[in-house]
């Protein structure tokens, strides 16, 4: 199977064995594979980006399965390539949930990502999956199965909308450097004005074009693409996300 030309930039021999392991594990289960994230949306950062994939099954898979998957997949067995791998799996009843996509595992693993493993929706913040399915919709990329516009079902405006305000929320709080909220809310707010998703990149050179202040924008930018080195001004950059966060409530 030649995936190299849906993979892009992104290591294409990990991401083909990733798609086999999971046929493999899975059988007649699985649905579809589709790359997500910044390898699907020609935005892949080498020693910068995680490698983003989503996993449908046919039917809600038993623990068993579940845990034969993560042991073929994690960074022990199968070495991670980028900073690290973020796999999520779906149902086709998960992903209809009317109260955002419930995934059967939520797998975070690789040299320079924290290790997580979870069987539980619960366990995290649904935010991350409504946008997940969101955007995977409109950019993901099919390695096996249907094209993600069959495979992901659109989501409520009203439920994206409160996800992309956690969202933000969430990187103020948590993100670290606070580039990554800037960024975060540029993808928003290019959605919440267009309709459309884009990548990182994408969205904050098209935000700097419409804000007040795009210089903290392009220094974000700066902090993800060049040498980071522009100037950073933490205030604008908060007036900016709450600006966007105040927008994605109209």
């Amino acid at each position: 199977m030649d995936l190299e030309p849906r993979i892009g930039a992104a290591p294409a021999a990990y991401v083909a064995e990733i798609v086999t392991r999971t046929r493999d594990v899975l059988g007649g289960d699985l649905l579809a594979v589709c790359l997500m994230g910044s390898a699907a949306f020609g935005d892949y950062r080498p020693g910068r980006s995680d490698i983003d994939v989503a996993v449908v099954s046919g039917r809600p898979l038993p623990v068993v399965a579940r845990q034969a998957l993560v042991g073929a997949l994690e960074h022990e067995t199968l070495p991670c390539p980028a900073r690290g791998l973020e796999l999520v799996a779906y149902d086709p009843s998960g992903l209809v949930d009317p109260r955002g996509p419930a995934y059967l595992i939520n797998l975070n693993t690789g040299p320079r990502m924290d290790r997580q493993v979870s069987f539980d929706p619960a366990e995290n913040p649904q935010f991350w999956f409504t946008l997940d399915v969101a955007i995977g919709r409109m950019l993901g990329r099919a390695l096996l199965g249907p094209a993600p516009t069959e495979l992901f079902p659109e989501m409520p405006d009203t439920l994206v909308r409160g996800a992309a305000r956690d969202s933000l929320d969430w990187w103020t709080a948590h993100g670290g450097h606070p580039f990554t909220a800037i960024l975060a809310a540029c993808v928003a707010w290019r959605w919440a004005e267009t309709g459309t998703w884009s990548s990182k990149g994408v969205a904050a050179r098209w935000a700097a074009e419409r804000s007040a202040e795009p210089g903290v924008l392009l220094a974000a930018l700066d902090r993800r693409e060049g040498d980071g080195t522009l100037p950073f001004d933490e205030a604008a950059g908060r007036r900016f996300v709450a600006m966007v966060r105040d927008a994605l409530a109209d």
